[in-house]
C-alpha cells in the first residue's frame, strides 16, 4: 500500500471538510464502485502531534507558511489508486495552490 499526504496553507480544516463531502471524501475508508482506499484528515494541530520538528520545518519551508490543514491518502496499487488520485485531483482543484 502507497500513501502521499497533501499539506494545505491556505485552506482551513473546515473547508477541506466542506469541500470533500460531497466528493464522497466524508470516512476514513471511502469505497468508489469496487475500490477502496483510506483518506484520513488532519488539522494544524494533529500535525504538530505527528510530525517531527525537522519535518514540520521543511513542509513550512516549502509552503512558505505552516499548514493550515493535510489530508493523507493510501490504497493499493492498480485501479483502487487511480480511483482515489482521481478523486483527491477533484478536491485540489477546489483550493488556489499553496
Amino acid at each position: 500500500m502507497d500513501s502521499v499526504i497533501v499539506f494545505f496553507a491556505n485552506a482551513s480544516y473546515e473547508q477541506i471538510e466542506a469541500a470533500a463531502a460531497p466528493l464522497g471524501l466524508s470516512g476514513d475508508v471511502v469505497t468508489r464502485e469496487a475500490h477502496q482506499f483510506y483518506f484520513r484528515r488532519y488539522s494544524s494541530y494533529e500535525q504538530l502531534a505527528e510530525l517531527e520538528v525537522q519535518e514540520a520545518k521543511a513542509i513550512q519551508s516549502l509552503l512558505g507558511s505552516a499548514p493550515e490543514s493535510a489530508f493523507q491518502v493510501a490504497s493499493h496499487h492498480g485501479a483502487a489508486a487511480s480511483c482515489a488520485l482521481e478523486m483527491v485531483s477533484q478536491l485540489m482543484q477546489q483550493f488556489p495552490a499553496s
